[in-house]
């Protein structure tokens, strides 16, 4: 259950150390998904797209985590 977890936040909360560092740069190098959201949303105000990327976003994340989830499970029936 722990790597169900860690998928979740390794999609959702890598962006902080980015936006500190780098602040998305150089050349977009460091540029993840939720800082590209939050630029979006608060820095030029498209808080619809911004919207919609995190629900993507959020689809995704579960996707792969059920995929996780089913693969955990049936290597523990193993």
């Amino acid at each position: 259950m722990l790597a169900l977890r860690d998928v979740i936040i390794s999609f959702q909360a890598n962006f902080v150390p980015a936006l500190i560092v780098t602040e998305g740069g150089p050349r977009l190098a460091t540029f993840f998904l939720p800082l590209y959201v939050y630029r979006e949303g608060f820095r030029y105000g498209r808080l619809g797209y911004a919207a919609a990327v995190t629900l993507t976003m959020f689809v995704i994340t579960v996707v792969v985590v059920i995929v996780q989830y089913r693969l955990a499970r049936r290597w523990r029936l193993v």
